[in-house]
């Protein structure tokens, strides 16, 4: 798997991580 990809991955799983946690602070506000 070329390095480039992984990078454009990475950025996808961390977006995707950041979208999850403020959905959870909504909930416990």
């Amino acid at each position: 798997i070329p390095k480039f990809h992984d990078k454009i991955l990475g950025k996808k799983v961390k977006n995707l991580i950041k979208k999850d946690e403020l959905i959870l602070w909504k909930h416990l506000e």
